[in-house]
């Protein structure tokens, strides 16, 4: 993937009013927080727990969606779905993708807030 399908940084300036300094912060609390969302999902998808995916998977599609985050968002609106319908064959799938996504989105953003 290129960096302009896994992450629109401009999308996100044009929310943050063209602030780099809001962006930062917004992507520094990404940073801290991303690892409890995604230790929710696995806890959820490994207790069966589908009404507690439903909810996190849905956050994270927002949070990451505030980001400009594409590939992911994608991927979780995905995820989002198979969860609503309740469809298990696709969830160790689209776990594996968001992970993926995440990962490639990851580097991106470390690269992003680090002091030049």
């Amino acid at each position: 993937m290129t960096e302009s399908t896994i992450w629109n940084l401009s999308e996100l300036l044009d929310r943050v009013g063209g602030s780099e300094d809001i962006a930062r912060r917004l992507i520094n609390i990404y940073l801290a927080d991303y690892e409890d969302m995604f230790h929710a999902i696995s806890l959820a998808l490994e207790s069966n727990d589908n009404e507690s995916l439903k909810t996190t998977v849905h956050h994270l599609k927002g949070v990451v969606g505030n980001l400009g985050a594409v590939a992911l968002v994608s991927t979780v609106r995905e995820f989002e779905q198979a969860a609503k319908s309740e469809t298990k064959d696709q969830y160790k799938t689209l776990w594996a993708k968001t992970n993926k996504c995440n990962q490639e989105l990851l580097g991106l953003f470390v690269q992003y807030v680090k002091p030049v």
